[in-house]
């Protein structure tokens, strides 16, 4: 090598030193292209949104941009980008009037504000949401579009099916879907949008993993089970009159979840009236917390009062005669990550402050 490079005149040596600069430049550019492009900085005037949360690998290509480059939690969304999530990718957005946007796995979405109203494109895949007061959203996918608007904290879910049409989820509160003219209000129902077929709803399960809570069991029985006791920062408060009337039976409806960040209470609602005499068995985080009777014709009604900083899983089961109910519910701390992943998992949600 070393008789190679005498041999070369000094020309040659400028070309060859020249070429082995451009080949480690090049090297060095591909390696860091992230950071290096890191993409165009959004216009103060065209944030629309801001990065909430995301896990794994997110994408997003700005309007008259070529490229995606990575999207990471606190970046700014403008008017008109585009989002890709990939395998096992998750991205949670927030709205400048404060709506909650999840875009699923394997996504591309395209995000707008048009007219000041929330425009999403759902090129692929598929998002959830949920709406703050008088917030409305137009969702498109191909040639079809509906608009989605509803009660605080109402929440949606939203499947493009190419060449089929969409597929809208509401869940537990008011949330109104509009399409071609027609408006429909799918609370706890579902509906297949088509300009093929039109809109057509149908109820859903009330679980969101299609199966009944249960109770837990022992595999090895105990001679002398723990008395219920409730843990500390948990207490029973003594209901009010008639309170019982402005809640539908059985409440909290199956695998809710209550978020808080100042503690609260929570009433457990299994049935509108004991046919005979009745027990509720309640259960926090597995464990015995309280079992209390009810006379025959009287209203089964527990409220549990909760303290700041409380978090839980609380199941309880219901026996009135030989008829037994039973479910479950979370309590958690009113943050961004609980209400992602309540989302994700299209959880009903209820905050309570």
């Amino acid at each position: 090598m070393t008789k190679l490079w005498t041999n070369c005149s000094t020309l040659e040596r400028i070309f060859i030193i020249f070429s082995f600069v451009i080949l480690f430049s090049s090297i060095t550019i591909l390696v860091s292209y992230d950071n290096i492009f890191r993409g165009a900085q959004v216009h103060p005037d065209d944030k629309i949104a801001v990065v909430v949360s995301s896990t794994n690998s997110i994408r997003r290509r700005i309007p008259m941009s070529y490229g995606f480059n990575i999207l990471k939690e606190g970046d700014i969304i403008g008017s008109g980008d585009s989002i890709f999530s990939g395998e096992g990718s998750q991205v949670m957005v927030k709205f400048l009037k404060g709506s909650r946007l999840i875009i699923g796995e394997q996504s591309l979405v395209v995000l707008r504000e048009l007219d000041g109203k929330i425009d999403v494109k759902i090129e692929k895949g598929g998002i959830s949401g949920a709406l703050e007061a008088a917030e409305e959203i137009q969702i498109q996918a191909e040639d079809d579009a509906v608009t989605i608007n509803g009660e605080k904290e109402s929440q949606f879910s939203v499947f493009y099916k190419p060449g089929l049409g969409m597929e809208v989820i509401g869940f537990e509160k008011n949330i109104n879907v509009k399409f071609r003219g027609h408006e429909v209000n799918l609370k706890n129902k579902k509906a297949f949008v088509s300009n093929k077929t039109g809109m057509q709803t149908s109820k859903k399960s009330s679980n969101p993993d299609g199966k009944e809570a249960r109770e837990p069991a022992s595999k090895k029985p105990q001679a002398d089970p723990p008395p219920p006791a409730l843990p500390k920062g948990m207490a029973v408060e003594k209901a009010k009159k008639h309170s019982a009337l402005t809640l539908g039976a059985p409440f909290p409806s199956a695998n809710q979840v209550f978020l808080h960040s100042k503690g609260g209470t929570i009433p457990v609602f299994p049935k509108e009236q004991c046919i005979d005499s009745c027990t509720l068995k309640i259960l926090i985080n597995g464990k015995p917390g309280l079992v209390k009777s009810f006379k025959k014709h009287t209203v089964p009604l527990v409220y549990l009062k909760i303290e700041t900083n409380i978090q839980a899983e609380v199941s309880w089961v219901f026996q009135d005669g030989k008829e037994s109910i039973n479910g479950s519910f979370s309590v958690l701390q009113n943050n961004e990550v609980s209400f992602g992943k309540a989302l994700k998992e299209k959880r009903q949600i209820e905050v309570i402050n």
